[in-house]
């Protein structure tokens, strides 16, 4: 747990400066560490380190979607129309094979948009372990950070 303990320490610490460089308070960013794979025993582990928040993704299919949802400000009128849905905000992961701040930032004006249209729909996830800092400097309210903390995932086999 030693091992654990210290990664958590060390992002919470590299979530900080860069949210200082950013000009924002770090207690405004919200850190969901993603558990894919792992045990849960580490899950109990990082609830005793004070860890509330915790994620599973185990498919994604970010860039179909968003192929699929480009026509976003009708979207956000239908979820807004529709009882029992409430829109908190946009999440997303970087493409492949391009730097994501670019994407980040491309994102966050989306978020922007949505936010005219819905105003309590602010919350915006994007960040991982690799580009968490990109993602805090576009203005990320919320991190998906799963191996910089658990480290590296078990066989799923």
């Amino acid at each position: 747990m030693n091992d654990l303990a210290e990664r958590l320490a060390s992002v919470q610490g590299s979530i900080a400066d860069a949210a200082r460089d950013a000009g924002r308070n770090p207690h405004e960013v919200t850190t969901i560490v993603v558990t894919k794979f792992q045990p849960v025993s580490l899950i109990r582990d990082l609830v005793e380190l004070g860890v509330h928040d915790i994620g599973e993704n185990r498919h994604q299919e970010a860039q179909q979607k968003a192929a699929e949802l480009a026509d976003l400000d009708a979207l956000v009128e239908h979820v807004l129309a529709t009882p029992g849905l409430r829109l908190r905000g946009l999440m997303s992961v970087a493409p492949l094979g391009e730097p994501p701040r670019p994407a980040f930032a491309r994102v966050r004006l989306l978020s922007e948009r949505v936010q005219r249209i819905a105003p309590e729909a602010g919350s915006l996830s994007m960040g991982m372990s690799h580009d968490f800092r990109d993602a805090i400097l576009e203005g990320a309210t919320h991190l998906r950070i799963g191996t910089a903390i658990t480290g590296n995932r078990p066989d799923a086999g």
